[in-house]
C-alpha cells in the first residue's frame, strides 16, 4: 500500500509539470502572480482555526512578492445573520484579523439559475450589510460555462463594483469559477469575448492535479491577460516551484494548489503552504 501512494504522488506530480495543454505559452510577462486561497475552513474547527491564523500572520507580517487574496465562505454565501466564529458584534474575530489582505465574500450562482436580485441580495449583505466594510471584491461559485449567461455574469460584476467599497489599497474584484475551460453554445469570436469579459478573472481549472494534464485548452484564453486567468489545483501531494513555471505557461496568473482532498479540499491549510508563499513571493521579486 505504501509503495502505491509513493507511486500515486510521484505520478501525479510528473503529470503536472509535463507540457502544457490549458492554453499556450506566453512571452515575458511581468504581471506579478497572486494567491487565491479558499478559506473554507471555519476558525471554531482546529484545522481551521490554524488556517486563519496563519492567514492574520501574513496580513500582519506579508513577505514582499507575496500577494494573497481570501475567499471567505462562512454558510456557503454570507447566511441570514452574521457569523460569531468569524466576526463578533464588536467586530472582532478572525476575519477583522486578515484586513492586511483582500477578501472576497463567497456567493454561488448556481450555474447561472438563481435570479439575478437574490445574488445581489447576498451581495449586499457583503457589502452594505453584517460584513460591511469587510470584504473587498466578491468570488462567483458555480458559474455557468454557457456563453448566453454573458450578460448575466456582466450584470453581477457591475453591481460588485457599484456596491463594494474597498478598503486600504485593494482594488474591487469579481471573480467568477465555472472550473472549467470548456463553454457551451455556439461559440463565436464576440460571444467568446463577451462572456470572457463579463467578470473581472475567471477560474478555467479547478480540479485535482491528475486532470492538470490532460485538461482542454481554455476557450477564454486568448482573450484574457494573465492577470485575468486562474488556476486552482488541489490533491497535488508535494510541491516544487516547477508548479508556478507550469502555471504561468499556460497562461494563468492567480492560483493556488494544496494537497488537501475532495471532499471539502479546501478546509484546511496545504501542508506546503510556506513553500508556495515563499516561491510566489520569490518568483515575483526576481522578474
Amino acid at each position: 500500500m505504501l509503495t502505491t501512494i509513493m507511486f500515486f504522488s510521484v505520478y501525479a506530480f510528473c503529470l503536472l509539470i509535463s507540457v502544457s495543454r490549458l492554453g499556450p505559452a506566453r512571452g515575458a510577462d511581468t504581471t506579478p502572480l497572486r494567491i487565491l486561497f479558499p478559506a473554507y475552513g471555519n476558525p471554531y474547527n482546529a484545522d481551521g482555526k490554524a488556517m486563519w491564523d496563519k492567514l492574520a500572520y501574513l496580513s500582519h507580517d506579508l513577505p514582499a512578492g507575496l500577494y494573497l487574496d481570501v475567499i471567505f465562505n462562512p454558510a456557503s454565501g454570507p447566511g441570514k445573520t452574521r457569523d460569531p466564529n468569524y466576526l463578533d458584534e464588536k467586530g472582532v474575530g478572525p476575519l477583522a484579523n486578515v484586513q492586511g489582505l483582500r477578501i472576497l465574500g463567497y456567493v454561488t450562482t448556481s450555474y447561472g439559475t438563481r435570479p439575478a436580485d437574490e445574488i445581489k441580495q447576498e451581495i449586499d449583505k457583503y457589502a452594505t450589510g453584517f460584513y460591511s466594510g469587510y470584504v473587498s471584491g466578491i468570488f462567483f461559485d458555480e458559474m455557468s460555462s454557457d456563453l448566453d449567461t454573458a450578460g448575466y455574469y456582466r450584470e453581477l460584476a457591475s453591481y460588485v463594483r457599484t456596491t463594494v467599497k474597498p478598503y486600504g489599497m485593494h482594488e474591487v474584484i469579481a471573480i467568477g469559477n465555472p472550473g472549467i475551460g470548456e463553454v457551451q453554445t455556439p461559440v463565436t469570436e464576440t460571444r467568446l469575448r463577451d462572456y470572457a469579459l463579463a467578470m473581472d478573472q475567471l477560474v478555467v481549472f479547478e480540479n485535482a492535479a491528475t486532470q492538470y494534464k490532460n485538461a482542454s485548452p481554455s476557450a477564454v484564453s486568448p482573450f484574457l491577460k494573465p492577470k485575468n486567468l486562474v488556476h486552482i489545483i488541489h490533491s497535488q501531494a508535494k510541491w516544487s516551484p516547477q508548479i508556478l513555471a507550469t502555471i504561468q505557461s499556460r497562461g494563468a496568473g492567480n492560483l493556488f494548489v494544496t494537497d488537501d482532498v475532495m471532499a471539502n479540499p479546501y478546509d484546511k491549510l496545504p501542508s506546503y503552504f510556506d513553500d508556495l508563499c515563499r516561491s510566489v513571493a520569490e518568483r515575483n521579486t526576481s522578474h
